[in-house]
């Protein structure tokens, strides 16, 4: 073997390795708490009753996460890690459902 495929292979390697390392996150991904997770629950359900355009909805919708500063998939993530904790869903119906009634009812 020449010097220059031994240095053609430690470029691919150090470069494959640098790849693989940036995408590990040493960091968990984390779910919405549930406070965060009913607010978004809570005007999603608002705006899905709303008598506007769905392309409307969209930009509304779009906004509602960068409003809670997180993004689709950490909401379907935060979904799919619960779906069989019925003692979550059911704290998070009653969070909800407070919350779309003091957004409805605004006194």
């Amino acid at each position: 073997m020449n010097f220059q495929k031994i240095n053609y292979i430690f470029i691919g390697l150090t470069i494959f390795f640098t790849i693989f390392l940036s995408t590990c996150s040493s960091e968990p991904k984390k779910n919405l708490s549930k406070d965060k997770f009913s607010s978004i629950l809570a005007e999603l359900s608002i705006i899905e009753n709303l008598a506007v355009e769905d392309t409307e909805k969209l930009a509304l919708i779009k906004k509602l996460f960068q409003k809670y500063n997180t993004t689709t998939d950490e909401f379907i993530r935060t979904i799919e890690s619960n779906k069989k904790n019925s003692e979550y869903w059911i704290d998070i119906y009653k969070r909800t459902s407070v919350k779309i009634k003091e957004k409805s009812d605004p006194e």
